[in-house]
């Protein structure tokens, strides 16, 4: 039972803190002059075509929350040859 309880504060931060990024990433898309285009040969960390992808990231990161989704990778070894 406290393993539960730990988990959900975590996952409600964890939200709250994606959806503050979202209206941060969202107020810096909207606001004229802050975020430019990226010119030939020059790579930003921001811009106005690969902003929107980030934010639509964000928010299916909220949905797997919300719904406490995770993906999970698995490797191990495989034999070769008859078993």
């Amino acid at each position: 039972m406290m393993h539960a309880h730990n988990i959900e504060v975590l996952r409600e931060e964890a939200q709250r803190l994606l959806k503050m990024e979202v209206i941060l990433l969202n107020q810096m898309l909207n606001e004229p002059w802050l975020i430019v285009d990226s010119q030939k040969g020059e790579k930003q960390t921001f811009d106005r075509q690969t902003l929107p992808q980030y934010i639509q990231v964000l928010e299916g990161e909220q949905a797997k929350l919300t719904d406490l989704e995770m993906v999970l990778a698995v490797v191990g070894t495989m034999k070769a040859g008859k078993s």
